[in-house]
Protein backbone atom coordinates (compact mmCIF):
# COMPACT_ATOMS: atom_id res chain seq x y z
CA UNK A 1 0.00 0.00 0.00
CA UNK A 2 1.14 3.04 -1.20
CA UNK A 3 1.64 6.20 1.21
CA UNK A 4 0.38 9.44 0.14
CA UNK A 5 2.87 12.24 -0.22
CA UNK A 6 2.16 15.76 1.77
CA UNK A 7 4.12 18.58 0.56
CA UNK A 8 4.12 21.46 2.83
CA UNK A 9 3.41 24.67 1.60
CA UNK A 10 2.97 28.12 3.06
CA UNK A 11 -0.42 29.55 2.60
CA UNK A 12 -0.07 32.31 0.22
CA UNK A 13 -0.55 35.95 1.18
CA UNK A 14 -2.82 38.30 -0.89
CA UNK A 15 -0.87 41.57 -1.97
CA UNK A 16 -2.45 44.44 -0.09
CA UNK A 17 -4.43 46.67 -1.97
CA UNK A 18 -2.58 50.18 -2.42
CA UNK A 19 -4.35 53.38 -2.58
CA UNK A 20 -3.65 57.04 -2.30
CA UNK A 21 -4.04 59.07 0.81
CA UNK A 22 -3.93 62.68 0.54
CA UNK A 23 -2.40 64.06 4.13
CA UNK A 24 -1.72 67.89 4.49
CA UNK A 25 1.71 68.63 6.24
CA UNK A 26 3.32 71.92 6.75
CA UNK A 27 0.56 74.01 4.43
CA UNK A 28 1.34 71.78 1.88
CA UNK A 29 -0.54 68.82 0.05
CA UNK A 30 1.09 65.52 0.29
CA UNK A 31 0.24 62.07 -0.97
CA UNK A 32 1.13 58.50 0.50
CA UNK A 33 1.01 55.58 -0.82
CA UNK A 34 -1.18 53.27 1.83
CA UNK A 35 -0.61 49.17 1.92
CA UNK A 36 2.86 49.08 0.05
CA UNK A 37 4.94 46.84 1.84
CA UNK A 38 8.61 45.30 1.36
CA UNK A 39 9.46 42.04 2.77
CA UNK A 40 6.73 41.80 4.77
CA UNK A 41 7.23 45.42 6.55
CA UNK A 42 5.31 48.42 5.72
CA UNK A 43 6.84 51.07 3.81
CA UNK A 44 6.16 54.47 3.53
CA UNK A 45 5.85 56.23 -0.07
CA UNK A 46 5.37 60.15 -0.19
CA UNK A 47 5.07 62.25 -3.61
CA UNK A 48 4.43 65.90 -4.29
CA UNK A 49 1.56 65.15 -6.67
CA UNK A 50 -1.33 62.89 -7.24
CA UNK A 51 0.23 62.11 -10.58
CA UNK A 52 3.65 60.95 -9.31
CA UNK A 53 1.55 58.83 -6.71
CA UNK A 54 -1.07 57.07 -9.38
CA UNK A 55 2.26 56.25 -11.50
CA UNK A 56 3.80 54.61 -8.97
CA UNK A 57 1.03 52.04 -8.37
CA UNK A 58 0.87 51.61 -12.24
CA UNK A 59 4.84 50.54 -12.30
CA UNK A 60 4.07 48.72 -8.78
CA UNK A 61 1.05 47.03 -9.74
CA UNK A 62 2.49 45.92 -13.24
CA UNK A 63 6.19 44.19 -11.21
CA UNK A 64 3.40 42.35 -9.17
CA UNK A 65 1.42 41.32 -12.36
CA UNK A 66 5.18 40.20 -13.35
CA UNK A 67 6.33 38.30 -10.73
CA UNK A 68 2.23 36.42 -10.84
CA UNK A 69 2.71 35.00 -14.02
CA UNK A 70 6.81 33.70 -13.10
CA UNK A 71 5.62 32.45 -10.12
CA UNK A 72 2.73 30.32 -11.54
CA UNK A 73 5.26 28.34 -13.89
CA UNK A 74 7.30 27.75 -10.74
CA UNK A 75 7.46 23.98 -10.33
CA UNK A 76 7.43 22.20 -6.88
CA UNK A 77 11.55 21.78 -6.64
CA UNK A 78 11.44 25.45 -6.55
CA UNK A 79 9.19 25.55 -4.48
CA UNK A 80 10.87 23.81 -1.85
CA UNK A 81 13.85 25.14 -2.12
CA UNK A 82 12.48 28.28 -1.14
CA UNK A 83 10.49 27.05 1.47
CA UNK A 84 13.85 25.77 2.84
CA UNK A 85 16.03 29.05 1.81
CA UNK A 86 13.48 30.75 4.27
CA UNK A 87 13.95 28.31 6.89
CA UNK A 88 17.65 28.86 7.08
CA UNK A 89 17.35 33.11 6.72
CA UNK A 90 14.69 32.53 10.10
CA UNK A 91 17.62 33.64 12.55
CA UNK A 92 19.44 36.56 9.84
CA UNK A 93 17.75 39.75 8.91
CA UNK A 94 17.85 38.40 5.33
CA UNK A 95 14.87 38.01 2.83
CA UNK A 96 15.03 35.63 0.66
CA UNK A 97 15.91 38.05 -2.38
CA UNK A 98 18.62 39.98 0.32
CA UNK A 99 20.34 36.54 0.53
CA UNK A 100 20.63 35.33 -2.93
CA UNK A 101 21.57 39.02 -4.11
CA UNK A 102 24.54 39.20 -1.85
CA UNK A 103 25.23 35.72 -3.08
CA UNK A 104 25.16 36.35 -6.53
CA UNK A 105 27.56 39.73 -6.17
CA UNK A 106 30.03 37.86 -4.18
CA UNK A 107 30.55 34.86 -6.55
CA UNK A 108 30.54 37.66 -9.43
CA UNK A 109 33.39 39.60 -7.21
CA UNK A 110 35.01 35.81 -6.47
CA UNK A 111 34.58 34.08 -9.81
CA UNK A 112 37.66 35.71 -11.28
CA UNK A 113 40.27 34.14 -8.24
CA UNK A 114 38.87 30.86 -8.71
CA UNK A 115 37.66 31.61 -4.94
CA UNK A 116 34.36 29.62 -3.44
CA UNK A 117 32.37 31.83 -1.52
CA UNK A 118 32.19 29.82 1.98
CA UNK A 119 36.06 29.36 1.66
CA UNK A 120 36.41 33.42 1.34
CA UNK A 121 34.17 33.73 4.46
CA UNK A 122 36.24 31.09 6.44
CA UNK A 123 39.60 32.89 5.36
CA UNK A 124 37.97 36.45 6.31
CA UNK A 125 37.06 35.10 9.90
CA UNK A 126 40.18 33.52 10.78
CA UNK A 127 41.73 36.76 9.61
CA UNK A 128 39.58 38.62 12.15
CA UNK A 129 40.34 36.49 14.97
CA UNK A 130 44.17 36.50 14.53
CA UNK A 131 43.46 40.25 14.56
CA UNK A 132 42.08 39.66 17.62
CA UNK A 133 44.56 37.87 19.20
CA UNK A 134 47.17 39.73 18.05
CA UNK A 135 49.40 42.57 20.12
CA UNK A 136 51.21 45.62 19.77
CA UNK A 137 54.42 45.96 18.18
CA UNK A 138 55.48 47.16 21.87
CA UNK A 139 54.29 44.08 23.82
CA UNK A 140 55.86 41.97 21.00
CA UNK A 141 59.23 43.34 21.49
CA UNK A 142 58.95 42.93 25.16
CA UNK A 143 57.85 39.33 25.34
CA UNK A 144 60.12 38.80 22.72
CA UNK A 145 63.65 40.23 24.76
CA UNK A 146 61.96 38.26 28.07
CA UNK A 147 62.14 35.31 26.14
CA UNK A 148 65.37 35.50 24.27
CA UNK A 149 66.78 36.28 28.16
CA UNK A 150 65.26 33.31 29.41
CA UNK A 151 66.77 31.28 26.53
CA UNK A 152 70.04 32.20 27.89
CA UNK A 153 70.78 34.56 24.79
CA UNK A 154 74.01 36.32 25.71
CA UNK A 155 74.37 40.32 26.74
CA UNK A 156 76.44 41.63 23.77
CA UNK A 157 72.81 39.66 21.51
CA UNK A 158 70.92 41.75 24.14
CA UNK A 159 72.01 44.73 23.79
CA UNK A 160 71.62 44.92 20.26
CA UNK A 161 68.20 43.80 20.47
CA UNK A 162 66.98 46.46 22.11
CA UNK A 163 68.91 49.47 20.52
CA UNK A 164 67.40 47.86 17.14
CA UNK A 165 63.95 47.51 18.44
CA UNK A 166 63.69 50.64 20.03
CA UNK A 167 64.30 52.28 16.96
CA UNK A 168 61.24 50.23 15.10
CA UNK A 169 59.05 50.95 18.47
CA UNK A 170 59.60 54.66 17.84
CA UNK A 171 57.70 53.88 14.46
CA UNK A 172 55.57 51.41 14.73
CA UNK A 173 55.26 50.49 18.81
CA UNK A 174 51.21 51.06 18.69
CA UNK A 175 50.22 49.08 16.02
CA UNK A 176 49.32 45.42 16.21
CA UNK A 177 51.78 43.23 14.80
CA UNK A 178 49.10 41.32 12.34
CA UNK A 179 48.51 44.60 10.64
CA UNK A 180 51.89 45.32 9.73
CA UNK A 181 52.97 44.81 6.03
CA UNK A 182 56.08 43.73 4.07
CA UNK A 183 56.08 46.93 2.60
CA UNK A 184 55.81 49.10 5.33
CA UNK A 185 58.80 47.25 7.01
CA UNK A 186 60.87 47.53 3.91
CA UNK A 187 60.10 51.70 3.73
CA UNK A 188 61.03 51.97 7.54
CA UNK A 189 64.54 49.81 7.01
CA UNK A 190 64.98 52.09 3.77
CA UNK A 191 64.77 55.30 5.84
CA UNK A 192 67.13 54.68 8.23
CA UNK A 193 69.98 55.99 6.29
CA UNK A 194 72.20 53.18 6.98
CA UNK A 195 74.90 51.10 5.09
CA UNK A 196 73.73 47.92 3.03
CA UNK A 197 74.97 45.95 6.00
CA UNK A 198 73.37 47.50 8.76
CA UNK A 199 69.74 47.25 7.03
CA UNK A 200 70.52 43.58 6.81
CA UNK A 201 71.28 43.62 10.76
CA UNK A 202 67.88 45.19 11.21
CA UNK A 203 66.09 42.89 8.60
CA UNK A 204 67.57 39.80 10.51
CA UNK A 205 66.33 41.25 14.17
CA UNK A 206 62.87 42.00 12.72
CA UNK A 207 62.93 38.37 11.33
CA UNK A 208 63.86 36.79 14.21
CA UNK A 209 60.82 38.83 15.98
CA UNK A 210 58.16 38.21 13.34
CA UNK A 211 59.08 34.50 13.58
CA UNK A 212 58.56 34.74 17.81
CA UNK A 213 55.30 36.63 16.43
CA UNK A 214 53.80 34.10 14.64
CA UNK A 215 54.79 30.90 16.95
CA UNK A 216 52.72 33.29 19.43
CA UNK A 217 49.67 33.45 17.04
CA UNK A 218 49.87 37.39 17.06
CA UNK A 219 50.56 36.98 13.38
CA UNK A 220 49.86 34.71 10.04
CA UNK A 221 53.48 35.05 8.27
CA UNK A 222 56.59 36.57 8.57
CA UNK A 223 56.36 39.43 6.67
CA UNK A 224 60.42 39.93 6.60
CA UNK A 225 60.61 36.95 4.47
CA UNK A 226 59.51 38.83 1.64
CA UNK A 227 62.07 41.40 2.03
CA UNK A 228 64.70 41.56 -0.23
CA UNK A 229 68.37 41.76 1.53
CA UNK A 230 70.12 44.62 0.70
CA UNK A 231 73.62 44.20 -1.71
CA UNK A 232 76.67 44.54 0.74
CA UNK A 233 79.86 45.25 -1.36
CA UNK A 234 83.11 44.67 0.51
CA UNK A 235 85.80 46.12 -0.91
CA UNK A 236 87.65 46.83 2.32
CA UNK A 237 88.07 45.61 5.70
CA UNK A 238 89.20 48.23 7.58
CA UNK A 239 92.66 47.55 9.80
CA UNK A 240 95.88 49.23 11.34
CA UNK A 241 98.77 49.13 9.44
CA UNK A 242 102.41 47.47 11.33
CA UNK A 243 103.29 50.93 11.99
CA UNK A 244 100.11 52.36 13.51
CA UNK A 245 99.48 49.51 15.47
CA UNK A 246 103.33 50.09 17.13
CA UNK A 247 102.17 53.42 17.72
CA UNK A 248 99.07 52.20 19.93
CA UNK A 249 101.13 49.98 21.69
CA UNK A 250 103.95 52.29 22.75
CA UNK A 251 101.52 55.12 23.38
CA UNK A 252 98.98 52.84 25.66
CA UNK A 253 99.22 53.06 29.24
CA UNK A 254 100.19 50.47 31.99
CA UNK A 255 96.87 49.45 32.43
CA UNK A 256 95.46 49.71 29.27
CA UNK A 257 98.17 48.06 27.20
CA UNK A 258 96.88 44.48 27.66
CA UNK A 259 93.52 45.15 26.04
CA UNK A 260 95.65 46.80 22.98
CA UNK A 261 97.58 43.58 22.67
CA UNK A 262 95.15 41.00 22.95
CA UNK A 263 93.19 42.32 20.89
CA UNK A 264 95.46 42.99 18.17
CA UNK A 265 97.94 39.11 18.82
CA UNK A 266 94.91 37.13 19.77
CA UNK A 267 92.04 38.12 17.73
CA UNK A 268 89.68 38.40 20.52
CA UNK A 269 86.68 40.50 20.29
CA UNK A 270 86.24 43.53 21.92
CA UNK A 271 83.34 42.08 24.73
CA UNK A 272 85.29 39.33 24.97
CA UNK A 273 88.47 41.53 26.26
CA UNK A 274 85.67 43.10 28.26
CA UNK A 275 84.42 40.24 30.33
CA UNK A 276 88.03 38.50 30.34
CA UNK A 277 89.77 37.61 33.36
CA UNK A 278 93.66 37.17 34.40
CA UNK A 279 92.79 33.88 35.73
CA UNK A 280 91.29 32.60 32.10
CA UNK A 281 94.89 32.96 30.33
CA UNK A 282 97.44 30.30 31.13
CA UNK A 283 100.93 31.50 30.35
CA UNK A 284 102.69 27.74 30.44
CA UNK A 285 99.78 26.60 27.99
CA UNK A 286 100.39 29.56 26.20
CA UNK A 287 96.12 29.57 25.70
CA UNK A 288 93.46 32.72 26.87
CA UNK A 289 90.38 30.48 27.45
CA UNK A 290 87.04 31.99 26.31
CA UNK A 291 84.37 31.16 27.98
CA UNK A 292 80.80 30.28 26.61
CA UNK A 293 79.46 32.83 28.49
CA UNK A 294 81.40 35.72 26.83
CA UNK A 295 81.65 34.35 23.43
CA UNK A 296 79.33 35.85 20.56
CA UNK A 297 78.95 32.64 19.69
CA UNK A 298 77.75 31.08 22.86
CA UNK A 299 81.18 28.37 22.39
CA UNK A 300 83.92 28.07 24.45
CA UNK A 301 87.10 28.41 22.73
CA UNK A 302 90.82 28.76 22.95
CA UNK A 303 92.83 31.23 21.52
CA UNK A 304 96.64 31.57 21.33
CA UNK A 305 98.74 33.40 23.21
CA UNK A 306 102.03 34.01 20.58
CA UNK A 307 105.43 34.91 21.08
CA UNK A 308 105.28 38.44 20.62
CA UNK A 309 102.07 38.49 23.02
CA UNK A 310 104.00 36.44 25.55
CA UNK A 311 106.61 39.19 26.04
CA UNK A 312 104.16 42.30 25.63
CA UNK A 313 101.80 40.29 28.62
CA UNK A 314 105.46 39.31 31.02
CA UNK A 315 104.75 42.00 33.47
CA UNK A 316 101.47 41.06 34.21
CA UNK A 317 102.07 37.56 35.22
CA UNK A 318 100.39 36.74 38.50
CA UNK A 319 96.99 39.10 38.42
CA UNK A 320 93.60 38.47 39.13
CA UNK A 321 90.25 40.06 38.52
CA UNK A 322 89.54 41.81 35.03
CA UNK A 323 91.88 42.21 32.71
CA UNK A 324 90.14 45.63 31.02
CA UNK A 325 90.55 48.53 33.33
CA UNK A 326 87.54 51.01 33.80
CA UNK A 327 87.02 54.02 31.65
CA UNK A 328 87.82 51.77 28.22
CA UNK A 329 86.69 54.82 25.51
CA UNK A 330 88.80 57.59 27.69
CA UNK A 331 91.75 55.65 27.65
CA UNK A 332 91.51 54.86 23.94
CA UNK A 333 91.03 58.43 23.37
CA UNK A 334 94.23 59.33 24.99
CA UNK A 335 95.85 56.57 23.34
CA UNK A 336 94.78 57.56 19.87
CA UNK A 337 95.56 60.63 20.51
CA UNK A 338 99.16 60.02 21.67
CA UNK A 339 99.72 58.14 18.90
CA UNK A 340 98.25 60.76 16.01
CA UNK A 341 95.38 57.93 14.87
CA UNK A 342 92.57 59.76 13.65
CA UNK A 343 89.64 57.00 13.47
CA UNK A 344 89.01 53.46 15.42
CA UNK A 345 87.12 51.35 12.41
CA UNK A 346 84.76 48.85 13.84
CA UNK A 347 86.67 45.56 15.19
CA UNK A 348 89.89 46.92 13.88
CA UNK A 349 92.35 44.97 16.45
CA UNK A 350 90.50 41.73 15.54
CA UNK A 351 90.25 42.58 11.65
CA UNK A 352 93.62 43.29 12.19
CA UNK A 353 94.66 39.90 13.61
CA UNK A 354 92.81 38.06 11.11
CA UNK A 355 94.74 39.43 8.28
CA UNK A 356 97.96 39.38 9.31
CA UNK A 357 97.74 35.69 11.06
CA UNK A 358 96.19 34.03 7.96
CA UNK A 359 98.83 35.81 5.42
CA UNK A 360 101.96 34.40 8.08
CA UNK A 361 100.41 31.26 8.78
CA UNK A 362 98.58 30.84 5.67
CA UNK A 363 96.85 28.30 6.91
CA UNK A 364 92.98 29.53 7.07
CA UNK A 365 91.47 26.36 9.14
CA UNK A 366 93.98 27.54 11.75
CA UNK A 367 92.67 31.34 11.52
CA UNK A 368 89.15 30.50 11.56
CA UNK A 369 89.45 28.02 14.43
CA UNK A 370 91.23 31.39 16.57
CA UNK A 371 88.37 33.52 15.60
CA UNK A 372 85.65 31.47 16.31
CA UNK A 373 84.23 31.11 12.97
CA UNK A 374 81.77 28.21 12.08
CA UNK A 375 84.21 27.97 8.89
CA UNK A 376 86.38 29.13 6.56
CA UNK A 377 84.18 31.31 3.94
CA UNK A 378 84.21 34.09 6.05
CA UNK A 379 87.65 34.08 6.72
CA UNK A 380 88.20 33.52 2.61
CA UNK A 381 86.08 36.29 1.77
CA UNK A 382 87.01 39.28 3.43
CA UNK A 383 90.58 38.80 4.93
CA UNK A 384 92.59 37.46 1.91
CA UNK A 385 95.24 39.64 0.45
CA UNK A 386 94.76 42.57 2.70
CA UNK A 387 97.87 42.40 4.39
CA UNK A 388 101.91 40.97 2.22
CA UNK A 389 103.37 38.40 3.97
CA UNK A 390 106.50 40.70 4.51
CA UNK A 391 104.11 42.96 6.45
CA UNK A 392 102.52 40.12 8.24
CA UNK A 393 106.01 39.36 9.85
CA UNK A 394 106.80 42.59 10.47
CA UNK A 395 103.41 42.29 12.39
CA UNK A 396 104.22 39.26 14.39
CA UNK A 397 107.51 40.62 15.16
CA UNK A 398 106.19 43.78 17.15
CA UNK A 399 107.31 43.79 20.95
CA UNK A 400 108.33 46.04 23.37
CA UNK A 401 110.70 48.39 22.90
CA UNK A 402 111.47 50.01 26.06
CA UNK A 403 113.70 53.12 24.48
CA UNK A 404 110.76 53.96 22.31
CA UNK A 405 108.26 53.76 24.44
CA UNK A 406 109.85 55.76 26.95
CA UNK A 407 110.14 58.56 24.63
CA UNK A 408 106.76 58.34 23.88
CA UNK A 409 105.55 58.17 27.49
CA UNK A 410 107.49 61.06 28.10
CA UNK A 411 105.84 62.94 25.29
CA UNK A 412 102.85 62.85 26.07
CA UNK A 413 103.61 63.76 30.12
CA UNK A 414 104.94 66.46 28.39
Amino acid sequence: MELPIIVMTRKRQRPHALKIVRERSRGKNRFKISGYYVAGKRVRKYFETREAAETFIQVEQLRRENLGRRAAHIDGALAEDAVRALDALKTTPYTLHDAARLVAQAHKKLEPHAVRIDDAIDEHIAVIERRNRSVSVNDVVEQFITNRQAKGKSEIYIRDLETRLRRFKAAMGNRLVADITSSEVDHWIQSLGVGAQTQNNFRAVLSAMWTFAVRRGYAATNVIQFIDKSSVVRDHVATFSVDELGRLLAAASFNYLPVLAIGAFAGLRPEEINKLRWEDLDFEERTIRVNASVSKTRKKRFAEISDNLLIWLQPYTGRLGPVAPPNLQKLRRATMKIARIEKWPYDVLRHSFASAHYAFRKDPARTAMLLGHRDQDMLLTHYRDLMKPSEAARYWSLSPDPIARSKIISIAGA
